[in-house]
């Protein structure tokens, strides 16, 4: 498992992605990370990219090189000669560790781990910035189950040595475990959260989790359920917000992709009172749905007829296959939607992270976008924040190259959603936002708005059946 925590910043010259970097093609988790770089500057990119050893903190990898301007190039854990687009790493096997990424011009990236034997996973999160990174960070979603475990690597982004302390809260608000590591500038330390918790001797469960350090940390948590992985990466304290926005939600009504958001109250005194409503692509609402958190605490809404830890159901019966939602509470919240692709053992996670208020942008860019006829797809989910008016969009294509491949204009309405397939599938407003064959097998998306209305979205890539997802950066 070649495992790599990067983050990295969108407009600064030093980037931290935190990515667990995984190389490893043993049992019982082979997975390997693929980090995509994308340069947001018209100019050339001079990137040097350093991997850190989790275990011993020792530098294990750096390497030079440069993307075009508007380009992107993938940096591989694995062996393999170096071509345009692509460097190989050649980590050691059994790899888990970070990554610190700099480069002249500002860039973003996002780490896809993938991987098993047979091929079985596929997770995928954005990096960070050095504003994003924070000394108190929260983890919404945290299991320690038989088949359902997280890994949590907390990444020091500071410029000296950071001492964090981790807790682990149920949802309902009680600690059940906590303890204190010193992490190196740049480096991390990854946590097995079953083995924390040890769960031979206490019960299996779900809840939340907080880090805090005497340093700025970036966090990620990659979740294995079953043989399949989900990823998403923790939040800064100031990100809690009342109000939430997931423009990629799901409810099949023979449950094959449904959603499971994880919401967790940041104050540590006072219970938040909250308001989930769900709507369809159009902008119409489907249900709505009040609810309670303890402080400290979280709750899982499921799409599906699933009760949550409050004894109470929130499946939206009428919101249809996919839709959006939008959260509104009393109190600050971070949240992460973990979406399931398939049911019983074939089943596929993948999750991304609840989108604050001030979140969404005029112009959002997708570093790594798909179209392989081998079998890797994107699928983008852009929301519309606006309640009240309808957004017009453009859809840009980019080769790897930097020139553009094909443009769209469409409309987002009040409130509403689309999904912009790149296998040629039809949206919900009966229209194809595919790219050209030209386009190649990977390149990068930007969808800038006409009407200079802020939206967010997320990309799901499909890899041979499974799901990975990350959300688009706000340029």
């Amino acid at each position: 498992m070649k495992k790599l925590l990067v983050a990295l910043g969108i407009a600064a010259l030093i980037a931290a992605v935190p990515i667990l970097v995984l190389a490893q093609t043993v049992s019982p988790d082979p997975q390997n990370s693929h980090i995509l770089i994308q340069n947001l500057s018209a100019d050339d990119a001079s990137v040097v990219v350093t991997v850190y050893d989790a275990s011993t903190g020792n530098e294990v990898k750096e390497d030079s090189f440069t993307i075009d301007g508007n380009g992107a190039t993938t940096v591989h854990s694995t062996s393999g000669a170096n071509v345009t687009g692509h460097r190989y790493l050649n980590l050691p096997d059994d790899f888990r560790g970070s990554m610190v990424v700099s480069s002249n011009q500002p860039v973003v990236a996002v780490n896809v781990n993938a991987g098993g034997s047979p091929f079985t996973s596929h997770s995928a999160y954005e990096s960070i910035d050095g504003a994003y990174a924070d000394t108190e960070v929260f983890m919404p979603s945290v299991h320690w189950r038989n088949g359902q475990w997280a890994m949590v690597g907390i990444q020091n982004t500071g410029s000296v040595a950071a001492t964090a302390v981790y807790t682990y809260f149920l949802q309902d608000g009680t600690v059940i475990d906590s303890g204190t590591v010193n992490v190196e500038p740049g480096r991390s330390n990854i946590r097995d959260v079953a083995t924390d918790i040890n769960i031979g001797t206490r019960p299996e469960g779900v809840g939340a989790m907080l880090v805090t350090a005497d340093q700025p940390l970036g966090v990620a948590v990659l979740e294995t359920l079953l043989e399949r992985t989900e990823a998403y990466i923790g939040f800064p304290s100031w990100y809690g917000d009342t109000t939430l926005y997931f423009p990629s939600v799901h409810h099949r009504s023979d449950y094959r992709q449904v959603s499971h958001i994880l919401v967790q109250n940041m104050d540590p005194a006072l219970s938040a009172s909250l308001v989930i409503t769900y709507y369809h692509q159009d902008g119409t609402v489907a249900d709505a749905f009040a609810s309670t958190i303890p402080a400290n605490g979280s709750l899982t809404y499921h799409t599906t007829s699933e009760l949550s830890s409050d004894g109470k159901s929130y499946e939206p019966t009428h919101l249809g296959q996919v839709g959006s939602a939008v959260i509104v509470s009393d109190r600050p919240l971070v949240a992460v939607n973990v979406e399931v692709l398939g049911i019983g053992a074939s089943i596929q996670p993948y999750a991304y992270n609840g989108f604050r208020s001030d979140a969404g942008g005029t112009t959002v860019l997708f570093p790594s976008v798909h179209a392989n006829p081998s079998g890797q797809w994107s699928h983008i989910l852009v929301q519309n924040m606006d309640s009240a008016n309808s957004n017009e969009v453009r859809l840009e294509y980019y080769k790897q190259d930097g020139s553009i491949d094909k443009v769209y204009t469409t409309t987002l309405q009040a409130a509403g959603a689309l999904t912009f397939h790149t296998t040629g599938e039809q949206s919900t407003d009966g229209q194809v936002y595919a790219p050209s064959a030209g386009f190649g097998n990977v390149g990068a998306v930007k969808i800038v708005s006409l009407d200079n209305r802020p939206f967010v979205g997320v990309n799901v890539e499909t890899l041979r059946g499974l799901a990975g997802v990350y959300a688009g950066f706000k340029q």
